[in-house]
């Protein structure tokens, strides 16, 4: 797996801890909730209130805005996908205004509703499509305010003029204020992010580290284990990592370090995980794989790795091999086991002669093929 592809990982995992890429559509989501809650309250009362009067165009419209904002909500409450719902109430919030225009509201106070809908609006659709919205209204607006032909209520010119040129300094307003605080959130999220990532990441192999291993991934087995299991698990050691720092230097040993996991990361598959976990030892996750599939990959990786020089200088080449151990998990509840048996096989491994991968007595012997 490239490194980019590794790095999408890490991505992933830190937005999910911190939880950031959720904060803005929980905002909206609240935002939703509330208003469509009140605004079908109060749509619901005035258009009880003309019930039976002359202001039938108003009681049509409060009626059918508090059957779609309700609708909405008890649609959004069913589904996973809440976003659909939200824009919808948005357009219908948009309609709202349109029809305030249109009727003249009671009175002809219509048009000072359209203020805090223009708010509700840019929240609920964002303030890209909330921009958008306000000025596919204005200009609607503009066309039945300076029509009377268009309108049931009838509006001076001055009123008219008055009303848009608030209008405008409103959405300007609110596209500002929802713009800068879009942008704060995504440079916070970036700042939590770049935090997140440097916690999670390996600074030397760009792999994940432990840490990603013990608070993202066990808990990714968890939730997504119809995707995952049965899962397979990998200790890896380096041998006689120690020989390459004494004999030829700590930079020397690092430059292995990162050969031996580029090597790793180009054996597997998309959907496998690649991390480090502390000094010369690395794991290795195969999703929906079972053990004796993870052996046969498992010893294909060993042999490209002892197949494959590590030049320590221009003119001096080092045989690198590794030893490893293999263990399988069925269920969620034996993941963390696995990791452990998965370390006590890479130790028998080593102790059976190293450069070999072994998956316990209990499965079968050691593979001792070194071809």
């Amino acid at each position: 797996m490239h490194t980019s592809n590794k790095k999408q990982k890490i991505t992933k995992a830190s937005t999910t801890f911190v939880g950031l890429s959720d904060v803005e559509s929980t905002r909206r989501l609240f935002i939703f909730y509330v208003t469509s809650y009140l605004g079908a309250v109060i749509l619901f009362y005035f258009a009880y209130k003309y019930f039976n009067t002359e202001y039938v165009g108003l009681q049509l419209l409060y009626s059918i805005g508090s059957a779609f904002i309700i609708g909405s909500v008890m649609l959004a409450q069913k589904f996973k996908n809440k976003i659909y719902f939200i824009q919808f109430t948005g357009f219908t919030v948009g309609c709202l205004m349109l029809g305030q225009v249109y009727t003249g509201g009671f009175e002809n106070t219509g048009l000072y509703w359209i203020f805090p809908f223009q708010f509700a609006m840019f929240i609920l659709l964002g303030y890209r499509w909330g921009m958008i919205g306000s000025i596919i209204i204005f200009v609607l607006s503009a066309v039945l305010l300076f029509n009377p032909q268009y309108t049931i209520a009838k509006y001076s010119f001055v009123e008219s003029s008055r009303f848009l040129a608030s209008l405008a300094v409103i959405d300007i307003f609110i596209f500002t204020s929802e713009f800068t605080r879009y942008k704060s959130h995504q440079a916070m999220m970036l700042l939590n992010w770049e935090k997140e990532n440097q916690a999670n990441t390996d600074s030397l192999t760009n792999l994940p580290n432990r840490r990603y291993i013990t608070s993202f991934f066990l808990d990714q087995v968890n939730t997504k284990k119809s995707s995952l299991l049965p899962i397979s698990i990998i200790m890896v050691d380096i041998d006689h990592f120690k020989k390459v720092n004494d004999n030829h230097g700590h930079d020397a040993g690092d430059r292995v370090l990162i050969w031996f996991a580029n090597i790793l990361q180009q054996s597997i598959r998309n959907s496998d995980l690649v991390a480090r976990m502390g000094g010369e030892e690395f794991l290795i996750v195969f999703p929906k794989t079972q053990i004796d599939e993870a052996e046969k990959i498992t010893n294909a990786i060993r042999k490209k790795i002892e197949k494959t020089a590590f030049y320590a200088t221009e003119d001096m080449s080092l045989k690198i091999t590794a030893s490893f151990g293999i263990a399988m998990a069925e269920h969620v509840t034996e993941v963390e086991s696995a990791m452990n048996k998965a370390d006590v096989n890479l130790y028998l491994a080593k102790r059976s002669g190293r450069n070999r991968a072994c998956i316990g007595p209990e499965n079968s012997p050691p593979s001792m093929n070194n071809v």
